[in-house]
């Protein structure tokens, strides 16, 4: 088995912390200037091959291979609503859709 590589990145709006999606499955949050993870591994079932903040950098959205987006805390890790689902080989724009905004603000 190869060893997991990162998928895509993105840089938090104020510039301290930075996303990676993973072929393991998991996203990552880290501290920017310490490289050190923030918070637990966010986990998909399978390869992670999106994610972006959104606008304020509180919320990230990740998109598997599984067909499923997930909207993460930031802070936390944690989920903040239960998986959506999205088209399996389907790219997830690479922007918040108005549901997804809608439920970041929350």
């Amino acid at each position: 088995m190869s060893e997991p590589h990162v998928i895509m990145w993105s840089g938090g709006k104020d510039s301290r912390c930075v996303a990676t999606a993973s072929s393991d499955g998991s996203a990552r949050i880290w501290d920017a200037a310490s490289g050190r993870p923030l918070t637990p591994p966010p986990k998909h079932p399978s390869d992670v091959w999106f994610l972006v903040f959104n606008p304020d950098s509180r919320r990230i959205v990740t998109g598997g291979v599984d067909g499923s987006a997930r909207i993460w805390d930031a802070k936390t890790g944690q989920l903040v609503l239960p998986p959506l689902a999205h088209e399996p080989g389907h790219t997830i724009e690479n922007r918040f859709h108005s549901r997804w905004d809608q439920a970041a603000s929350n």
